[in-house]
């Protein structure tokens, strides 16, 4: 959710409802104005109102639909989950998002204990695993 914009990418987060912007300006269009990869939201805005080029607004006129973000919220990050819900992003969420999920096999204590010793329990789960 984009707030005042200060830790939100303009061109590559999907902070509207369009998407990321770089899907839809191109890089050659953001240079001609003086915009560089790294333009926050903060940048393309003022107190009230989009600082757009005038000819963006003719040229892509769903910039003139994107709802000026409030300015007192800091902006959040979400993330989609496993299960497909947007949740407040975490590296755990991540994580557990992009990993690949198997079934508890039966010798996992036997590997993994409190006080295991790294080099052992690496082979013996490769042993484990028949490698």
């Amino acid at each position: 959710m984009v707030g005042e914009g200060s830790r939100t990418s303009a061109w590559y987060d999907s902070w509207n409802d369009f998407g990321p912007l770089a899907d839809v300006i191109s890089h050659k269009e953001m240079h001609r104005h003086s915009y560089t990869e790294s333009t926050l939201v903060l940048h393309l805005r003022n107190q009230n109102n989009w600082l757009w080029p005038p000819e963006w607004i003719s040229k892509y006129p769903m910039l003139a639909a994107i709802p000026f973000p409030d300015l007192t919220q800091q902006d959040k990050v979400y993330w989609r989950d496993f299960e497909g819900n947007m949740v407040q992003f975490s590296s755990k969420v991540a994580w557990d998002t992009l990993r690949p999920h198997a079934s508890e096999v039966v010798w996992y204590h036997m590997v993994w204990f409190s006080n295991y010793i790294p080099r052992h329990a690496f082979i013996t789960w490769l042993l484990m695993r028949d490698k």
